[in-house]
């Protein structure tokens, strides 16, 4: 669509007015773009450019207010500049539009993780599931309300269902070695260190989650093993 691609252009220009204007017209020529809203977004994001993000997509929400991806987008600007209710109320005014849009309802339970409100962010990140039964993400996002609340158990079945849906996901494998050093279950933790890494032999960002685990002298030579471990498995 030509005025779509002309709202982007403007927006890289820094000429907003033009692209609200813009893309205000492609909206309304063709209802489909609405899905596009969500990349067309993170033009702001790369700028870091939150402000006029917000002041862009509450023009635009004026403009076409029946368009979930404006409001959607509007949420994101919000939760950028960590105006986190205000992001709340935009994204359930997106879900009000499309009662299936499981992304708003996970963008809901981080807006409330972010806000400490552990209780309503796994509520939102079940409501995820409902749509969306296995996103990990979601899984995971349980798991950390969770362990934040100290409820251990809970939190290492959500990580562990999260785990076994994609298993070289590092949320949830940080989140078990998380779980089991917190309850001393050092072995559980080592057992499992070892099995992630099979899974996931390039998971750098695994070994500096452990490193907490290993603390003393004999902890740093099973890490050093572990890391033999990854690298052989890359050769092989």
């Amino acid at each position: 669509d030509i005025n779509f691609s002309l709202a982007c252009e403007y927006v890289k220009k820094s000429l907003f007015n033009k692209g609200v204007f813009s893309l205000t017209q492609a909206l309304k020529e063709d209802e489909t773009l609405d899905d596009q809203l969500f990349t067309f977004s993170f033009l702001f994001e790369e700028s870091q450019n939150y402000t006029e993000a917000i002041h862009f997509f509450e023009q635009l929400t004026d403009n076409v207010p029946l368009c979930k991806g404006a409001w959607f987008a509007l949420g994101l600007a919000y939760s950028w500049n960590k105006e986190y209710e205000k992001a709340i109320d935009a994204y359930l005014f997106a879900i009000s539009l499309d009662e299936t849009s499981s992304t708003a309802y996970f963008n809901i339970g981080n807006a409330y993780y972010e806000m400490n409100d552990f209780s309503n962010a796994a509520q939102y990140y079940s409501e995820t599931l409902r749509i969306e039964p296995e996103d990990f993400h979601a899984l995971s996002g349980i798991g950390d309300c969770y362990y934040a609340m100290k409820a251990y158990p809970d939190a290492l079945e959500y990580y562990r269902r999260a785990f076994h849906i994609n298993r070289t996901f590092p949320d949830a494998i940080i989140g078990i070695i998380s779980v089991l050093n917190e309850t001393n279950r050092s072995d559980e933790a080592e057992d499992f260190i070892y099995l992630a890494f099979k899974n996931k032999p390039q998971g750098f960002e695994l070994l500096f989650s452990v490193l907490p685990f290993y603390e003393d002298e004999k902890q740093i030579a099973k890490l050093k093993e572990l890391r033999a471990t990854r690298d052989n498995s890359l050769v092989e």
